[in-house]
């Protein structure tokens, strides 16, 4: 029997026999990633399934006995997939079910102790595929990142296009690759990490050839350095976004839409009353960045552009402690979803909040942190973590907007904390989970609940909410289970 509403009902999905997996659930995969025209593939596992637009039953492409899926890449009608351990590269052709081995591209040298993909694109021509990939030495450190170019008839050996020996892959997209650089070729940059940057590179493929330009060259020794740059997530495949972390907690964005000039802007200063998540999302089209920040316990949603004022959306939590984030990011109506502990917010422009509880679509569930938003027909594939393994189920937003409430703020806590310097120097207590040292376990009475934890402070104290204690600076003691009473 086929759940066609809402919900999909996950807490009776353990007691069913095995079945076939349809367009509601997807069991068995590590991620899910768009394909053309509304489908959906499945990464991870030894097998590659696809979904077709508005259908109701996976697919199977393939399947690579004792090897795990690790890369895949969509385009019109085509796909790219690379398992770990296996010498090719597979192409196939979703119409007519063509299916080509291409050959994996080889290390450059002998000096790797490995050389994995890191990316599958078709090209701008469409005649080819291009496979980025990241090697380690011999002496455990990461090595040249190399892009090739493969022919997708199979019968051509890989064209190495470019590598850098010591740099850092910011971005990867049909155009080619974008590198962050080092100050000097003795530090470390890579994927792990580069600080600091002398400058972004842009190595641009085409039917010609390659060239490499320089997108920004930062300059240092004394002025503004660039302690790391990352691409923020969202931009689309004809536009990019990188935050620039600078010295002295400033931060700074470079968009650049492909065929243009770079744009340079700075974001504002941070301030110590919110901290924070490290997570940023850029909007599809325009220049607009979003961040969520903690504010004590609460949600902040800031949005950032290069002109006009920044503006702040504050969710006030009312969940207990340790509701992590899953995803956010914009619609297509330009709204900003995002996934809260158990609840789905949606936030208009003009800055109001709806909820709707995640707890009925799916009961007592792990979130994976993997939600995949879709826009045709709108709705979010949201991971959930099953054993060993990871489920995917659908949510409709059209479903989730009928039921959606104002998003309610839960009991004040502790209100508006003044800054974590002024926090630190709070009188310190103590509060043990061991309930005062009363014993533990099946048959002992319940200890009283401990105050909630609102913010976090650097020195491994908290600020706790004690209810009729009200706020104050404590450390939390652990118990020692291993003790006998």
């Amino acid at each position: 029997m086929r759940n066609r509403g809402w919900l999909t009902v996950l807490a009776l999905a353990a007691a069913l026999p095995a079945r076939a997996e349809d367009g509601e659930r997807l069991r068995g995969a590590s991620s899910v990633v768009p394909a053309s025209g509304g489908g959906l593939l499945s990464t991870g596992g030894p097998t590659l399934r696809y979904l077709p637009p508005g259908a109701q039953r996976w697919e199977t492409l393939h399947r690579q006995g004792g090897d795990n899926l690790s890369r895949v890449g969509a385009g019109d009608g085509q796909v790219l997939a690379a398992w770990e351990k296996d010498p090719f590269v597979h192409y196939f052709v979703l119409a007519s079910k063509q299916h080509v081995r291409l050959p994996k591209p080889k290390p450059p040298s002998a000096n790797y102790a490995s050389f994995q993909v890191h990316s599958l694109l078709f090209s701008t021509t469409g005649k080819d595929a291009l496979v980025f990939m990241n090697g380690v030495n011999k002496r455990g450190a990461r090595g040249p990142s190399a892009a090739f170019r493969v022919a997708l008839d199979g019968q051509s050996a890989p064209e190495l296009l470019f590598q850098e020996e010591t740099a850092a892959l910011i971005r990867t997209w049909p155009h080619g690759a974008i590198y962050a650089l080092p100050q000097t070729q003795t530090q470390r940059c890579d994927e792990a990490g580069c600080t600091p940057v002398s400058a972004l590179v842009n190595y641009e493929v085409n039917g010609d050839g390659v060239r490499r330009e320089t997108l920004m060259e930062i300059a240092g020794g004394g002025k503004a350095l660039a302690l790391g740059a990352k691409a923020v997530h969202g931009s689309n495949p004809e536009r990019t976004m990188l935050l620039l972390e600078l010295d002295r907690g400033n931060r700074s964005v470079l968009s650049w839409r492909h065929g243009g000039k770079p744009t340079y802007w700075t974001l504002p200063p941070s301030d110590s009353s919110s901290q924070p998540t490290g997570m940023m999302v850029a909007a599809r089209d325009a220049d607009e960045l979003i961040e969520l920040r903690k504010r004590g316990i609460d949600l902040e949603v800031k949005r950032y552009r290069p002109v006009g004022e920044d503006r702040v959306t504050v969710l006030p939590a009312s969940q207990t402690r340790g509701a992590g984030f899953h995803g956010f990011g914009f619609r297509i109506n330009g709204e900003v979803w995002l996934h809260w502990g158990n609840r789905l917010a949606l936030l208009d422009p003009g800055e109001s909040a709806r909820s709707f509880s995640l707890e009925a679509f799916a009961p007592r569930a792990k979130w994976a942190g993997a939600d995949l938003y879709r826009d045709s027909p709108e709705g979010l594939w949201i991971g959930i973590e099953a054993g060993g393994g990871r489920d995917f189920a659908y949510l409709s937003f059209a479903d989730a907007e009928k039921r959606a409430k104002p998003w309610s703020s839960g009991p004040t806590r502790c209100g508006h904390l003044p800054p974590v310097e002024t926090l630190m120097k709070w009188e310190r207590y103590e509060v043990s989970e061991c309930g005062d040292g009363r014993p533990t376990g099946p048959r002992a009475p319940p200890l009283p609940p401990l105050p909630e934890v609102v913010l976090e402070l650097p020195d491994g104290t908290s600020i706790v909410y004690g209810k009729e204690q009200g706020c104050f600076r404590a450390r939390v003691v652990r118990c020692n289970f291993n003790s006998e009473w």
